[in-house]
C-alpha cells in the first residue's frame, strides 16, 4: 500500500512539475514576458534583402533563455533573418503529446520574436510511411549494434535514438523488443524528414540547439551536413553554471562541443608567449584541484573529491595484492556522446570489465562510483555486481585520497576527469574508447576489447604505451577547462548571475526570471559585447560576410 502510494505521489509530482514549467504562466513568466517585448520590441526583416531563418530550440530551461533571447535577436539583424523554434521532445509522457504542453515555452519565446518552425504536434503518419518505418525498424533485427549504426541517406542517427531511449527510460541498456523503442524509432526518422523539408526550403543561416545528443541532435547534424554553423550555449553543473558559447565542429556534432580531438593541433597554432601562458594555467588548475580545493572548472563538485576531510574506508584492503579500480560512468547520459565507442553501452563496457575480473582472480578488482550518482542509478550498480561478490562495491562518497594511497595497478574509465587526476600521480589509467584525452598520451587509449584485456595481463606493456609528460598533462587541463570555455573574451564579459542565481532553491523555476529581469540593465552591454565578440569572429565571419 505505501509503495503504491508513494507511486501516485511521484507521479503526481512529475505532472505538477510539467504543467508548472510547459503550460501555466506565472507572474514572474508575465513580468518577463513584458520585459521582453519592451526590449526587443517587435522585430521585422528588411524586405529588399533575401531573408533568413535562425532555428532556435524550444526548450525548458530559464536561463538558456534569456540567454538564447539575445543571441537570436542580434544575430538575426545581423543576418536579416526571422526567428523560429523547432521542438521535440525527450521525456515519454501522454501530456507532451499535447499542443498545449508548451503553451508557456510558446508564449515565452514569442516575447523575443520567436515563432513555429518545426513541431512534433504537428507530425502525422500516413501509412505509406508507417509500412516504411516498420520496414527499416525491423531490418536492424533486434541487435543493438545494427541500430547505434542506423543512418538516413549517410546521416546517422541510431546512436541518437539509443540514447534518447535510455535517458527516456533511466535504462542502463536498449530493449529492443520494447514497443517504446519503435516509437521512438519512428518519431525519429519523422523528425528526420520533416527537418530536411524545412531545410530545403527556408534559408536556415543558422542552428541554436540545447543539445546535440538525444532526438535534438537531428537537427544538428542536418546543419552540419549543409554547412550551417551550430551555435551552442553550454553550461554546467545540469545547465546552471559556467555559461559560454561554443560553434560546434561540423565534423563531429559534439555535445561537449569543444573540438577535443584538435587539442594539440589548436594548442600548437598559440604564439609561444600564450602555449607558455597555457601551461601555467592548467598546472594551477589541476594543483588546486588535487589539494582539495573547490575548482570553479567543475562547479557540480562543491566538495572536491581529493579534500583530505573525506573519511577513509576500510573497504580498500591493506595488502600486497594488485589493486584495480573501475570507475563506472552514468548508463543512461548520452553514452555515445564520443565520435566511437568499443561497447554498445556502458553496460556492457561494465560487464565485460567484470567478466575480467574473474578471469584475472590475482588482482583485487574495486568499483567506485560516482560522488554524485542518482540513487536508482547506485541500486543498478549494486544489482550488477551481484553477480561479482569478488569485485568490492566503494561508497561513491569515498575520497580519491585514499584510493591513490593504495597505490592502485591501474584504474579504468571511458572518459572520466579521473583519467587526467590519476595521471597526475602517475598511476596508469585504461581509457575504454574515445574520449577527451585522446590527443594525449599520459594514459593508454584502447583500440579494442582484447587491447584492454592485454594491458590488464600485463602491465609492462601498459606502462610502456604510457608517457607520463606533465606539460601534456597540463594542456590538457588548458585546453578542456580555460581555452574553449573563454573564447570571445567570455571570462571578461559574462558572469553565471546574468543567467542564473547563487540561490540553488529558485534554479528552474519561473522565479529565476525575477532575478534575470532585476540585472539585466546593468548586464546587456556585456551579454551584447560577448554576442557580437562571437558573430565577428573568425568562427562565424565566413558564414555570414
Amino acid at each position: 500500500m505505501i509503495n503504491k502510494f508513494n507511486l501516485i505521489l511521484k507521479i503526481v509530482k512529475k505532472i505538477n512539475y510539467q504543467v508548472k514549467t510547459h503550460i501555466l504562466i506565472d507572474k514572474y513568466d508575465s513580468q518577463y514576458i513584458s520585459h521582453n517585448l519592451k526590449k526587443w520590441g517587435k522585430y521585422s526583416v528588411g524586405k529588399n534583402k533575401e531573408k533568413g531563418v535562425i532555428l532556435v530550440d524550444l526548450f525548458a530551461k530559464n536561463s538558456l533563455i534569456h540567454f538564447w533571447s539575445y543571441l537570436v535577436n542580434i544575430l538575426a539583424k545581423k543576418t536579416n533573418s526571422k526567428i523560429e523554434y523547432f521542438y521535440i521532445s525527450l521525456y515519454k509522457s501522454k501530456l507532451l503529446d499535447y499542443k498545449v504542453s508548451i503553451r508557456r515555452l510558446v508564449k515565452l519565446f514569442q516575447s523575443f520574436n520567436v515563432t513555429k518552425g518545426i513541431s512534433q504536434h504537428d507530425f502525422k503518419y500516413s501509412k505509406g510511411e508507417i509500412r516504411l518505418f516498420e520496414k527499416k525498424f525491423y531490418a536492424l533485427k533486434f541487435d543493438k549494434k545494427k541500430l547505434i549504426k542506423f543512418k538516413i541517406e549517410n546521416i546517422k542517427i541510431g546512436d541518437l535514438i539509443s540514447d534518447t531511449y535510455m535517458r527516456a527510460h533511466l535504462s542502463s541498456t536498449v530493449n529492443m523488443e520494447d514497443e517504446s523503442l519503435k516509437k521512438i524509432f519512428f518519431k525519429a526518422i519523422k523528425f528526420y524528414y520533416v527537418s530536411k523539408s524545412y531545410f530545403n526550403k527556408n534559408k536556415v543561416v543558422a542552428v541554436i540547439p540545447s543539445h546535440t545528443c538525444y532526438l535534438y541532435g537531428i537537427i544538428s547534424r542536418i546543419a552540419a551536413s549543409k554547412n550551417i554553423p551550430i551555435i551552442k550555449v553550454n553550461s554546467d553543473n545540469r545547465g546552471n553554471e559556467n555559461f559560454r558559447i561554443n560553434i560546434v565542429d561540423r565534423k563531429f556534432v559534439n555535445e561537449e562541443a569543444a573540438p577535443y580531438f584538435n587539442f594539440k593541433k589548436e594548442f600548437r597554432k598559440l604564439t609561444t608567449k600564450k602555449q607558455r601562458e597555457g601551461l601555467k594555467i592548467g598546472k594551477k588548475i589541476i594543483d588546486n584541484r588535487l589539494s582539495g580545493n573547490y575548482d570553479e572548472t567543475l562547479p557540480y563538485m562543491k566538495i572536491s573529491q581529493f579534500n583530505k576531510n573525506f573519511k577513509s574506508s576500510n573497504l580498500i584492503l591493506k595488502n600486497k595484492k594488485k589493486k584495480i579500480f573501475i570507475f563506472p560512468h552514468c548508463f543512461f547520459d548520452n553514452v555515445h556522446r564520443f565520435r566511437k565507442m568499443l561497447f554498445t553501452d556502458f553496460h556492457d563496457q561494465i560487464n565485460f570489465l567484470l567478466n575480467l575480473s574473474k578471469k584475472y582472480d590475482k588482482y583485487e578488482w574495486y568499483y567506485k562510483p560516482h560522488v554524485h550518482e542518482l540513487k536508482s542509478e547506485f541500486n543498478k550498480h549494486i544489482e550488477i555486481l551481484k553477480n561479482f561478490p569478488n569485485v568490492i562495491l566503494l561508497k561513491p562518497k569515498l575520497g580519491h585520497c585514499e584510493i591513490i594511497k593504495s597505490k592502485p595497478h591501474c584504474i579504468i574509465t571511458n572518459h572520466g576527469s579521473v583519467g587526467h587526476e590519476y595521471a597526475r600521480f602517475k598511476i596508469p589509467v585504461i581509457f575504454t574508447g574515445d574520449n577527451k584525452h585522446i590527443n594525449y598520451k599520459f594514459a593508454y587509449h584502447a583500440n579494442s576489447k582484447s587491447d584492454i584485456e592485454n594491458v590488464i595481463k600485463n602491465n609492462k606493456i601498459l606502462r610502456k604505451k604510457i608517457r607520463f609528460n606533465l606539460n601534456e598533462l597540463y594542456e590538457f587541463i588548458f585546453m578542456n577547462y580555460f581555452y574553449f570555455q573563454n573564447l570571445y573574451d567570455r571570462k571578461l564579459l559574462i558572469k553565471d548571475t546574468f543567467f542564473n542565481s547563487k540561490n540553488r532553491s529558485i534554479w528552474d523555476t519561473p522565479a529565476i526570471l525575477r532575478h534575470i529581469i532585476k540585472l539585466s540593465d546593468d548586464n546587456d552591454k556585456f551579454i551584447e559585447k560577448y554576442i557580437n565578440n562571437l558573430i565577428n569572429s573568425k568562427d562565424l565571419k565566413r558564414y555570414f560576410s
